[in-house]
Formats: structure tokens, sequence, C-alpha cells
């Protein structure tokens, strides 16, 4: 066994990897989540891209051409588990598991016809806490898996709003409404967006995404996310 092997055993040994879902020991081929939780996970229904949950809750997009959810969310499940490690406990790499299993199901369909993917930004503070952007991650696999461009500076969070997590419907958008700016328009202009986020509530977020893209003329709308909340 070669110096590079050994050290590398000595720190699954040390150091497992972990499966983000039920917390058990990765084997060396799985990344992130583990085969038999990969099969059992709940998956949203993406059999019609115009007329699902994400559709209905985000109907004020227009236009909306199509929206994808990978996964279903519901609290205290496997889904909710994977997020908040994702989030916070230093895990970027689930996201791009993420975006490679929903790019991997969206390339069946002929409806994608986006030209750029934009994830929702972080604020600089947040980004600076945190490390990464989660959305990000997720954004660049979804990219590379359907031959899109990704652009992470054109949407700007000009304002650190407080957690959304326990607020209603109305609060929430209202928190987020003047949050996003468009940097430049000039490019933008007569774009389709894939626009990607990480968990859709109550959809607050995106419409402001969307609200601030659209103000470019010309722009139409996709959404993509790791999961919608049931």
């Amino acid at each position: 066994m070669g110096s590079s092997a050994l050290v590398s055993a000595l720190d699954d040994a040390l150091f497992p990897r972990l499966c983000a879902a039920c917390e058990g020991v990765l084997s060396s081929g799985e990344r992130a989540i583990c085969t038999s939780c990969r099969m059992s996970l709940p998956y949203s229904d993406n059999r019609s891209l115009t007329d699902n949950r994400i559709t209905a809750l985000l109907g004020g997009i227009q236009p909306l051409l199509y929206a994808a959810s990978l996964l279903d969310f519901q609290k205290g499940g496997a889904v909710q588990r994977i997020i908040h490690r994702l989030k916070y406990r230093k895990q970027p790499e689930i996201a791009s598991v993420l975006g490679l299993w929903l790019g991997e199901k969206l390339k069946q369909s002929n409806l994608i016809q986006s030209d750029w993917v934009i994830p929702v930004p972080l604020h600089r503070r947040k980004l600076k806490k945190r490390g990464y952007n989660q959305v990000s991650g997720f954004a660049r696999a979804l990219a590379a898996q359907l031959g899109l461009s990704l652009h992470e500076d054109v949407l700007l969070r000009v304002y650190d709003n407080e957690t959304q997590t326990k607020k209603s419907r109305f609060t929430r958008w209202l928190n987020v409404r003047e949050t996003f700016t468009v940097f430049d328009d000039t490019a933008l202009a007569g774009k389709k967006v894939l626009l990607v986020d990480d968990v859709i509530t109550t959809g607050a977020t995106l419409r402001a995404c969307a609200q601030a893209l659209l103000r470019t003329q010309g722009v139409q709308i996709s959404i993509a996310v790791m999961a919608v909340a049931q």
C-alpha cells in the first residue's frame, strides 16, 4: 500500500465518512448519502414540470416556464437532516450530489431550454460566516449536468434579512421583497434563467429573486430546488 493510500485508509478509520441521512458509515464508492438512503428518500413527483406544487406556490411569477424539485421536505425526516448537515455542519459535498441527481432527472425532459443557471445568493456577511453558499454548489452541479452556463454574480442580496423559519407567508414576503437586485442587466436581457434554491416553503424568497430578475427586459424564469416542503 502506497503512502497516500495508507494516509487515506487511516483517515477513514479515524474520521469515517458518514451518510448525511442515517449517519451510517459510507462505503468507498458512496458520496454524502448511502445507497440505501438514496433508494428510500421521498422524491418529488416531477411528471409535470409545468403544473405541480411549486408552480402553484409561485403562480405570481410570470412567465414561469417550468419548476422542479428533487425531494419532498418533511419536518423531522431524512431530507431535513440532509439539508441541516449541508447548511450548518460544513458538508458542502451534499449540494453537489443533490445537483447531480436532479440534473440526471431533468435531462430526461425536453422542457429544459434555459440559458443561465443562477443560484439564490447569500449576503456577504452570512457567506463569510458559513464559508460557502450551499445553493451555489447545487447550482454548479446542476448546470454541469444540463450543459448550461452558471452565473453567480448576476443576482445580489443587498440586505441581510433575519431568518425566515418561523414567519408567516405574508411576513416572509415583506421580509425579502426588496432584498435582491441585479448587478448588470445588459447581458441578462432576453435570457431564460433557471433560478435555483435549497428548500421552498412559501416561495417568498424565490418570488423576490424572480421579481428582481424580471425587471430586465425579456427574462423568463424557471425554478429548480433541492426540496419542497409538504
